[in-house]
């Protein structure tokens, strides 16, 4: 019986809290679609990747990595770049 009253108090704490929430201007639950263009992600992934290529013909660490016979192989930095993520 204890057990029961605090389990409804804890829910009756999680939907006054939810009520809070919700009354706050601006917060929406909804999800919404994504602003960005999938077309234009795509337009500057290409970009990106090509820049990277690009700048990889004058970086010694790329021609080291392209020593080992795969002729698209970069250097972590260049790789990171081109998959447009930073650097590790």
């Amino acid at each position: 019986m204890r057990h029961d009253r605090r389990r409804l108090a804890s829910g009756e704490r999680v939907g006054a809290a939810a009520r809070r929430l919700r009354a706050q201007p601006g917060w929406d639950p909804r999800p919404r679609p994504d602003p960005v263009d999938p077309a234009l992600t795509q337009q500057l992934g290409a970009l990106r990747t090509a820049d990277a290529y690009d700048q990889s013909k004058q970086c010694a660490a790329c021609a080291a990595a392209r020593a080992g016979g795969d002729t698209d192989a970069l250097c972590a930095d260049h790789l990171a770049q081109a998959l447009g993520v930073k650097p590790s």
